[in-house]
């Protein structure tokens, strides 16, 4: 089913169903099924999530439990609290806001593997991680290159005078290698700028991303935020989580 508005499902949307709405879903009980793909534009409301995949522009929010779901959201995935034993619960699957993760309870007694994360695009992550790499690998092969010159530094007059200095086959190579040495600079300052933009954009985004839970968080919950991870290994009553001052913080 797909819609380019509102779509409105009075019931559940059944395994393996595929639904996308252009601006919001509303679902009058769960969202069910390993293969089930739900998406909106907007806003996703429905009562439970169990195993399908669930993506909204804006906010996920669901009345009573989402347990081995996942869960993307543009801004927030909040989980009310209702009677039963799932209300207000978030168990398993992997969940990711942009703003916040608002529940009842984290994970579960039987300490379900729960991954969340908040405050950053996991995709700014991994292109965070890649840019570091290779920032390192660009800067060990610019230490090779100035070495062959006698250098620790970049030095542009004394390399011309090595250069000058030098007569026959060994003037052109190291004519060669500086110029290699000039491209490899290039390449390690363009990288270092890529990196700073984008930890400013990452630091941006986690101004008040949180991961709250009203009541408790349990083992197996493995939390981040930004670049911050954690993995509960005991129960925690009421945690906020936060990034402050570049830390991770329970409040």
């Amino acid at each position: 089913m797909k819609a380019t508005g509102d779509i409105t499902i009075t019931d559940t949307v059944e395994p393996g169903a595929t639904v996308s709405a252009g601006r919001d879903l509303t679902v009058g009980r769960g969202i069910v099924g390993r293969k089930t793909r739900a998406t909106a534009a907007g806003n996703v409301h429905a009562q439970f999530v169990q195993e399908a995949t669930v993506a909204a522009g804006r906010d996920i929010l669901l009345g009573s439990y989402a347990y081995q779901a996942r869960l993307r959201a543009g801004r927030r995935v909040v989980v009310s609290r209702v009677q039963g034993t799932r209300g207000g619960s978030l168990a398993g699957g992997q969940t990711w806001a942009q703003s916040a993760i608002e529940v009842c309870f984290l994970g579960s007694e039987n300490h379900t593997p729960t991954m969340l994360m908040a405050g950053v695009n996991p995709q700014h992550i991994r292109k965070l991680d890649g840019l570091k790499e290779n920032v390192d690998a660009s800067f060990a092969q610019l230490r090779r290159l100035l070495s062959q010159f006698g250098l620790s530094r970049v030095d542009v007059g004394q390399i011309k005078n090595m250069i000058a200095a030098a007569i026959g086959p060994r003037r052109k190579l190291l004519a060669a290698k500086a110029q290699k040495l000039g491209q490899v600079v290039q390449i390690y300052q363009k990288l270092l700028v890529e990196r700073q933009q984008l930890e400013k954009q990452i630091a941006e985004q986690m101004q008040g991303a949180e991961i709250r839970a009203h009541d408790q968080a349990f083992p197996g919950v493995s939390l981040q935020l930004g670049e911050h991870q954690r993995k509960l290994k005991d129960p925690v009553a009421s945690p906020c989580f936060r990034v402050v001052e570049g830390k991770l913080v329970e409040r």
